[in-house]
């Protein structure tokens, strides 16, 4: 049994699509701490066969990880839909679910250069920041890839999602993709 089946079990048992838990709450449902590299590297909160706290946490309730802040100690874990088509086009990424990604460990570490737009992000003190691709390539220092004008590119669970803008409390609303233009908005405004 993996310290991690008492989160599986409570995932499973919420019936919930998205569960949002504080970093206590999930040291409280496995009975233990959570490591160090919880608290300090966003890599341990990805799917990574390696990784038992996710195979035998989370995506062994067929979850993954959709949002995870360091600072605030919170993690949002979202159901995956295997009936659904792999995107679903429609106007904001936080509605698209993917199912399990498949990256290469250099892609991994070449996530944390999103960081960038995540600080420049927070640090601008809006809740909603339009950017043309031009403009968030300036504030990265290097050119988008092309498979950023695919709305997939812009999904809340992929790692340079999270490296970047959600971990900076902000998500992508891709209304204005033909346009080269994303507009950031931060949490809960989509809602609205």
């Amino acid at each position: 049994m993996s310290k991690y089946s008492p989160l599986r079990d409570y995932l499973k048992n919420s019936g919930e699509q998205r569960v949002t838990l504080t970093f206590k709450e999930i040291e409280t449902i496995i009975g233990d701490v959570l490591p160090k590299s919880a608290r300090e590297y966003n890599p341990w909160w990805e799917w990574d066969k390696s990784h038992t706290q996710a195979t035998g946490g989370w995506a062994a309730a067929g979850y993954t990880v959709s949002n995870v802040s360091l600072v605030d100690e919170v993690v949002t874990f979202i159901k995956i839909n295997r009936e659904a088509p792999h995107n679903d086009f429609g106007h904001t990424a936080k509605k698209t679910i993917l199912v399990k990604n498949k990256f290469t460990e250099k892609d991994k570490t070449n996530f944390s250069k999103y960081y960038k737009l995540g600080v420049f992000l927070k640090n601008s003190g809006k809740t909603c920041v339009p950017l043309t691709f031009l403009e968030i390539e300036e504030i990265l220092g290097f050119d988008l890839p092309p498979s950023a004008g695919d709305p997939r590119w812009w999904c809340e669970d992929h790692p340079h999602a999270q490296h970047g803008w959600i971990n900076a409390g902000f998500e992508a609303k891709i209304e204005e993709l033909r346009n080269m233009k994303i507009t950031f908005l931060k949490n809960g405004m989509l809602d609205r």
